[in-house]
């Protein structure tokens, strides 16, 4: 028997970027409209990042649909700031209670292409996975120089972990299948410094509990 979903995972609506967007106001508002944007365009996550152009339209949207306002507090160029209301509010809830997103199995295009190397020669799958772990490699030394570079705070910890151990499964899984291709695979000098700042920031965040 098929369980009913939760009234609250029912009711959670909008997309991953409006509900972030809302959440992200909520928590460092009230906030300039343009700070919004920086703050999304600076993601090292790609879906989030590419999505820049669509902040501004989502903005007015989102106001339109009573979930943000603009206050009469202005930063120190006179513009005004963005700030939830308390349907925004609610709306913010409603999306961290959910368990929308458990369930799903993220879109990857290394994986949707893994479907079909066979039409390679050995050869062009060996270049194929050395380019493809050189770019997880950068990805990786990306997301963790902005962790680095932002000094997020501690609560932001566990969904920078996520990135990083994502990033790392895929390194793994490539040096895994390069090596079986009977292309080397060892694991790479990236990967291990990132392991080595994350048992740091690990042990760090257990001694600030």
């Amino acid at each position: 028997m098929v369980k009913q979903k939760s009234k609250i995972d029912a009711e959670a609506t909008g997309s991953l970027l409006e509900n972030l967007v809302l959440a992200r106001i909520e928590r460092d508002g009230p906030i300039t409209a343009y700070r919004v944007r920086a703050l999304i365009e600076a993601s090292p996550t790609d879906a989030l990042s590419s999505s820049t152009g669509s902040i501004y339209p989502l903005l007015r949207r989102l106001q339109a649909r009573g979930l943000l306002e603009r206050g009469a507090a202005r930063d120190g160029r006179g513009t005004r700031l963005l700030s939830v209301t308390e349907a925004g509010s609610v709306q913010v809830l409603r999306w961290l209670l959910s368990d929308d997103g458990a369930r799903h199995l993220a879109e990857d295009p290394l994986r949707t292409k893994a479907s079909f190397v066979g039409r390679l020669t050995p050869a062009q799958r060996r270049r194929w996975l050395r380019a493809a772990l050189r770019a997880s490699e950068e990805k990786l030394a990306q997301i963790e120089a902005f962790f680095e570079r932002e000094a997020l705070p501690e609560v932001d910890y566990w969904a920078h972990e996520n990135a990083v151990r994502l990033m790392r499964a895929r390194i793994g899984w490539l040096q895994t299948w390069l090596a079986h291709e009977g292309g080397g695979g060892a694991s790479s000098k990236t990967n291990s410094k990132s392991k080595s700042k994350s048992k740091t920031r690990t042990k760090a965040s257990k001694e600030d509990r």
